[in-house]
C-alpha cells in the first residue's frame, strides 16, 4: 500500500474504496477524460474484486492509456480469462494481475521481470547481482552487444520501470536491494511454469523427480541442501540456467557446457 517503514496488513477493499485507489494509481485525468473509460474502468475494478495489490498493479500499467480503444481491449482481455483454481489460487485473481505483465511494452522487459521469480520467496535480491545474470543471460545482446556498461545501464533502468509497475518493490536491505510480492511471485510462477522449474528455498535434501527436467528453460535450485544432482541433466536441451545451492553457483549455458555435468 506504499506505506513506507509502516506495514499495515489491508484487507479486501470496498467498492467506493477500490475504486479510489485504482483512481490513484492510474491518474484521474485519464479516468475523467471519457465517459466510456470510466465504464471499462468499473470492469477492472469490479474485476479485481477488492485486492488492493491488483488494483495498484492494474491501475499502474493503465496509467499509460489514454484512449478508450486500449481502455475497451483491456477490460476485454480480462474479462475473457479463466476463473477456475490452481493450487488454491484463483485464477481469476492471477490473471488479473497478469494484465500487468501483459502490459510491459516489450519482451525483454516481461523476460527479465520473469527471472525473478527463480528466487526463494521473499528473498532480498540484490540489484547489481540481478542485473549481471541479465546481461550473462545475453537479454540485452541485440540492443548493446558487447557494451557491458550500457547493457547494465539499461537493466537497471528496467528494475525501476518494474518498480514504478509495482512488479518489483524496494527491499527492507535498502535501495539496492528489491523483492517480490509474494503474489506477484505466484503470478510469475504461474506464467512461466511450463519453461521454468522452480524449487528454490524449500530445504530440499533431493533433487525433483527426473522426469520434471525435461523441457524447462531455466531451474532453480538454490537455498536447498541437495547432494546430488540427477544423471540425465545433460538430456534438457532446452536448459539455458541452472541455479543451484547458492546464487554464486547460478549458471547459464552460455558460460558452462551443460553436457559435461
Amino acid at each position: 500500500m506504499g506505506a513506507g517503514d509502516h506495514k499495515v496488513k489491508v484487507g479486501f477493499l470496498k467498492s467506493e474504496e477500490a475504486w479510489t485507489l485504482f483512481k490513484k494509481n492510474v491518474g484521474e485525468m485519464i479516468i475523467n477524460s471519457d465517459p466510456e473509460i470510466q465504464v471499462h474502468a468499473g470492469t477492472m475494478v469490479k474485476k479485481c474484486g477488492g485486492l488492493p495489490l491488483a488494483l495498484m498493479v492494474i491501475g499502474s500499467a493503465m496509467a499509460s492509456k489514454t484512449t478508450v480503444q486500449e481502455w475497451k481491449h483491456a477490460a476485454s482481455s480480462m474479462l475473457e480469462l479463466r476463473t477456475d483454481k490452481i493450487e488454491g489460487m484463483e485464477v481469476e485473481l492471477l490473471s488479473s494481475l497478469k494484465f500487468s505483465y501483459d502490459s510491459l511494452p516489450d519482451d525483454t522487459i516481461k523476460e527479465c521481470f520473469l527471472y525473478c521469480c527463480l528466487y526463494p520467496e521473499d528473498d532480498e535480491i540484490d540489484n547489481k547481482d540481478l542485473v549481471d545474470y541479465w546481461v550473462g543471460e545475453g537479454f540485452f545482446d541485440d540492443e548493446y552487444g558487447d557494451e557491458i556498461d550500457k547493457a547494465r545501464g539499461e537493466g537497471h533502468s528496467i528494475i525501476g520501470r518494474l518498480m514504478a509497475a509495482h512488479l518489483l518493490e524496494r527491499s527492507d536491505y535498502g535501495g539496492s536491494y528489491v523483492r517480490m510480492h509474494d503474489v506477484i511471485r505466484d503470478m510469475a510462477l504461474w506464467i512461466s511454469k511450463d519453461k521454468f522449474l522452480v524449487r528454490a528455498g524449500l530445504g530440499l535434501t533431493e533433487a525433483p523427480e527426473p522426469r520434471k527436467w525435461s523441457g524447462n528453460k531455466r531451474i532453480s535450485l538454490m537455498e536447498n541442501d541437495i547432494k546430488n544432482l540427477p544423471s540425465l541433466i545433460s538430456d534438457c536441451p532446452n536448459l539455458s540456467t541452472l541455479f543451484l545451492h547458492a546464487i554464486e553457483t547460478c549458471l547459464v549455458r552460455s558460460q558452462v557446457d551443460f553436457s559435461n555435468l
